[in-house]
């Protein structure tokens, strides 16, 4: 059968945004308008768009393909994953008393597509935006460690006071028995599987950490009731209409790409008052100073139009459109010209299908993402998850899927870094009868052919694909067959293959249990903001306080080498929390039209740079 795949498609935002907020995140599988001419560039998307259309919301990375075309940085990632000066520049110095002092500075000269300049006044409201106590994007700059940062996020001088509060707070049993009772049925358990006096490991592991989070925002919140007592961030100067600094406390590995912020108009998007940015992330009509501008979206298709202010040039191609495209007619779009650009199925049958077009041209990449399995650490015990892992046999998949165009990976890490362990072996071996033991140590029981808990619930878990229910995807094998294995245990494992937007849905709101999605863009080993507590896309649901010393220590730690084992043995922990799965390194195949689009326009490609970076050089034939 025909095999199809939604793939991430690298962003160049994840330069600035992504690199703050984390990786940007995919379906794995997964019709519009088609061509208009020439021109018009038609892009092909692998599964639906979230619809995120904002700078500093968007997360799904076929939104970010667009937003990526309205918003500059001050710097980008080139060929070699390497920060190159774009819109202005980034610099840094270290200062004597082991503080780093970041110099960033906006090219002069430059405009927003509604004629107005660009001026550092607009790069600051990113960053004041992200650094709000009520900012809920994937961007966040809270746990970056600027000088001030914590003072401003938390509204008082003396924060470690508000720190120590939630440190010290005790639930009361009011608040806790609604918390633990969801947790129980969440988790087919009962609430004193979660109570303090009857399971202090999960009470501890589960209910406090949630009760401390919303006890935290509610302090903030109430602090501020009385006015505004930290207006500024000390680390934070604005030096001249184009300059600004930055001051960590510490040296980072990522600060210069953790503040490589898009510049968001601040006379289109509005001032804000601090702890209230609700308007500005509600705002879905994007405005930037990037080649391309908003038109509009209908009819699952994003439309642009240059932006004939870019201080690059103007666009070569006056329009752009992204269209979501079944990825099993990819190819035939391709050939039959109706599509310029997409990212077809990285197997042997497809390439031999473009070989064979004639008007087709393809470049095969190594991918800097990953594809993985997450699991909700909210939903599912330790145990539990550890046990799900062990009924997921995911080489074959991946084998029938890609072909020789993939590789299993052992840690959830791309391979295209040097940090990722290349020595790292097996963990979850797939075994349903390890699977049974790590379910028993949860408190399950086979009973009566059913595999239940102490109050006779039987244990089911939702896993989410993104195929749009036609189970092509390549996980699909590894999860029926490790529904076939749950229910041998008497248990249930429910597939929902589902369009990838809905997937993103249940991710993000916490009703899925298990979701298989793929990173892409992924261009530093820091991990913070997907595994940390406080992290912007922890997704899992994680709360570990040995985790995120681990990945404090890494981001602190300037030789690569020293750095390796760190990174290492984080990811080593991290597979024993069984938060994500890792199940594929492939190769991503970017196609071309050669009869619409002029060849000779289409730069080489590399693991962090494609189309998405030249696309308003690209000429029409």
């Amino acid at each position: 059968m025909k095999k199809a795949l939604s793939l991430t498609l690298a962003a160049s935002m994840a330069v600035g945004l992504a690199a703050c907020g984390g990786s940007t995140n995919s379906g794995d599988s997964s019709n519009g308008g088609g061509s208009s001419g020439n021109d018009t560039i038609v892009i092909a998307m692998q599964a639906n768009f979230e619809e995120k259309w904002n700078p500093v919301m968007v997360e799904s990375a076929y939104d970010a393909q667009v937003m990526d075309q309205i918003f500059v940085n001050p710097q980008r990632i080139n060929f070699n994953n390497e920060l190159e000066d774009w819109g202005g520049s980034i610099r840094f110095e270290e200062n004597e008393d082991g503080t780093v002092t970041y110099t960033v500075k906006v090219k002069e000269g430059m405009k927003f597509s509604d004629g107005e300049d660009v001026t550092i006044d607009d790069y600051l409201y990113t960053f004041y935006l992200c650094s709000d106590p009520s900012y809920t994007g994937p961007a966040s700059l809270a746990s970056q460690d600027i000088k001030g940062m914590k003072e401003y996020y938390y509204d008082t001088a003396d924060y470690a006071a508000i720190e120590a509060q939630v440190e010290s707070y005790v639930p009361t049993a009011e608040e806790i028995k609604p918390v633990a009772e969801r947790w129980a049925k969440e988790n087919q358990m009962t609430v004193e599987d979660f109570m303090p006096e009857t399971n202090e490991e999960n009470y501890n592991q589960y209910i406090l950490p949630e009760l401390k989070a919303a006890y935290k925002q509610k302090v903030i919140k109430e602090g501020m009731t009385d006015g505004v007592k930290v207006p500024e961030i000390e680390g934070v100067k604005r030096v001249d209409d184009y300059t600004a600094t930055v001051t960590y406390n510490q040296l980072s590995i990522v600060g210069d790409r953790a503040i490589n912020l898009p510049y968001v108009p601040v006379h289109y998007y509005g001032e804000f008052e601090k702890g209230d940015v609700s308007a500005q992330q509600k705002n879905m009509v994007p405005m930037g100073s990037g080649p391309y501008k908003w038109v509009s979206f209908s009819d699952n298709i994003a439309s642009l139009t240059a932006n004939n202010d870019y201080f690059e040039g103007q666009p070569k191609t006056p329009n752009v459109k992204f269209q979501y495209i079944p990825p099993t007619d990819t190819v035939a779009e391709l050939a039959a010209g109706r599509i310029d650009i997409g990212n077809p199925n990285p197997d042997q049958e497809t390439l031999d299908e473009m070989d064979a077009g004639g008007n087709m041209s393809y470049e095969l990449v190594s991918n800097a993402g990953y594809g993985y399995m997450g699991a909700n650490a909210e939903n599912m015990s330790k145990e539990v998850r550890q046990g799900v892992f062990y009924l997921m046999n995911r080489k074959p998949a991946v084998q029938g899927y890609f072909g020789d165009l993939a590789k299993v990976i052992e840690r959830p890490m791309t391979t295209t870094l040097a940090e990722y362990p290349q020595d790292a072996t097996e963990v979850y071996a797939y075994s349903p009868q390890k699977a049974l033991e790590k379910f028993q140590e949860a408190g399950y029981t086979q009973k009566d052919g059913k595999l239940v808990n102490a109050n006779g619930e039987q244990l089911k878990i939702v896993a989410y694909l993104g195929s749009s229910g036609k189970g092509d995807h390549p996980a699909a094998a590894m999860l029926t067959q490790a529904a076939n294995a749950m229910k041998e245990l008497g248990g249930e494992l429910q597939i929902q293959d589902v369009d990838f937007n809905v997937l993103q849905s249940a991710m993000n709101d916490g009703s899925a249990d298990l979701w298989c999605m793929a990173w892409g863009a992924v261009n530093s080993c820091d991990k913070t903001q997907q595994f940390s507590s406080t992290g912007a896309q922890n997704k899992y649901r994680i709360k570990d306080e040995k985790l995120d010393g681990m990945l404090k220590e890494i981001v602190q730690t300037a030789d690569p080498e020293a750095r390796k084992p760190l990174v290492s043995d984080m990811l080593d922990y991290s597979m024993e929390l069984a938060i994500e799965l890792p199940l594929y390194q492939r190769e991503n195949v970017w196609g071309y039209n050669t009869d619409n689009l002029n060849m000779d326009t289409i730069q080489k490609s590399s693991a962090s740079w494609d189309y998405t970076k030249f696309l308003w050089q690209i000429e029409m034939n």
